[in-house]
């Protein structure tokens, strides 16, 4: 796996990790009604692990990895003249 993806999957686990936790905490602090509220939850997780799925696809892509690039070289040509100037 590319280091990239590698990076994608710790950064979901991560996310995985504090779903879990708030659920963990929901379901302690839960009142009968809370069904709703956990369906809620379950739904949220289940978007930030298809969006992260997405991401991993297209950070996948050649193009997207160069302007990714590109766009991190201006980015940092126009901070480091920024600061220049500000000095």
């Amino acid at each position: 796996m590319e280091e990239g993806g590698k990076e994608w999957n710790e950064v979901a686990d991560a996310v995985r990790g504090l779903a879990l936790k708030l659920q963990m905490h929901y379901e302690q602090t839960a009142s009968q009604s809370g069904e709703e509220l956990k369906g809620a939850i379950d739904a949220l997780g289940n978007a930030v692990e298809s969006a992260f799925d997405g991401l991993r696809a297209v950070v996948a892509d050649p193009a997207v990895k160069q302007d990714v690039r590109d766009v991190a070289a201006r980015l940092r040509e126009t901070l480091s003249n920024g600061l220049r100037r500000s000095r």
